[in-house]
């Protein structure tokens, strides 16, 4: 079996007009909670509930980077159970990083815009690609504020420890 790599950009933008989101291709919303539980060096460990309006998943995930842009990525679903065992063994100093995600199809990439509550005017959104160096364009109705592909004060380990101010 391959080695499961995630490559990834990643952007801050302004809110865009989430109600014409909705028309777009493969949109989805689901209700995000992460807990970062504590790890070796090098690797980033969580537990994800991922509410959808008619179902909630659960998974457990290690993420080790391999550069900038991309990480090894194993994980699986595990039972509400487990998601609330593991909960509460979250990394001392860190609290649990909530958004609101909005997923959609735009030129075959996968498109992911978190919001978070810590931010009235911004949001994060996120393009997974097939490779590091494909091509990346965004949809006219989103403005980018800035790139953050690496930037670890925008990773959502660090976010759970100190959330970044509003860049703008």
């Amino acid at each position: 079996m391959p080695t499961p790599i995630e490559t990834e950009r990643k952007f801050v933008i302004l809110k865009p007009d989430f109600d014409a989101l909705a028309i777009c291709e493969g949109y989805t919303v689901s209700k995000i909670t992460q807990i970062y539980l504590k790890t070796e060096d090098g690797i980033t460990h969580r537990v994800r509930s991922r509410e959808y309006r008619d179902r909630t998943v659960y998974t457990e995930t290690k993420k080790t980077r391999i550069s900038k842009m991309s990480v090894i990525e194993d994980e699986r679903e595990i039972s509400q159970r487990e998601f609330q065992e593991k909960s509460a063994l979250i990394d001392k100093g860190l609290k649990p990083v909530i958004k609101t995600r909005r997923t959609l199809c735009y030129m075959g990439h996968t498109v992911e815009i978190d919001e978070y509550p810590e931010w009235e005017s911004c949001c994060i959104l996120e393009v997974e690609l097939p490779s590091e160096d494909t091509p990346l364009s965004l949809p006219d109705f989103i403005k980018v504020v800035c790139e953050v592909t690496g930037v670890k004060s925008y990773s959502n380990h660090s976010m759970a420890k100190c959330f970044p101010n509003e860049p703008i």
